[in-house]
């Protein structure tokens, strides 16, 4: 059996507790990442220098960044933008980050809008937010 890059990269697991710690750690910086290597060498810290799975979680942001851009549903989950076009967003979507695999079509790599979104809703039912 083949080994694709799909299976590499759904093979690196989080937690919600990786996510929002990292969320976390992130906000309690003063001097916020403002590229993309910056952010990638803020995660291989967060993550005690396991750059596999910096890499994963980076591929994880863009492909939600990319749900933000496309899919009008984020919307109920996210604050309004913020000047720096930052947007907090409720919990549910931080588990639908961890556990959500990705998808890879070509170089694209992205969630399936219908899978993330029915990860996120059961967890908001979970915690009664539905």
């Amino acid at each position: 059996m083949t080994t694709t890059i799909t299976d590499r990269i759904n093979s690196v697991k989080f937690s919600f507790d990786d996510m929002w710690g990292l969320h976390a750690s992130l906000e309690s910086e003063e001097a916020q990442p403002d590229n993309a290597l910056a952010a990638l060498a803020f995660s291989t810290k967060y993550f005690r220098g396991d750059r596999q799975k910096a890499a994963a979680f980076s591929m994880r942001m863009n492909a939600l960044v990319e749900l933000f851009a496309t899919d009008d549903r984020i919307e109920a989950w996210a604050a309004p933008l913020q000047a720096d076009g930052s947007a907090a967003m409720q919990e549910p979507v931080f588990y639908a980050l961890a556990l959500c695999p990705l998808r890879t079509e070509g170089r694209d790599v992205y969630f399936d809008p219908d899978e993330f979104f029915d990860i996120v809703l059961g967890h908001a039912e979970l915690a009664g937010a539905a």
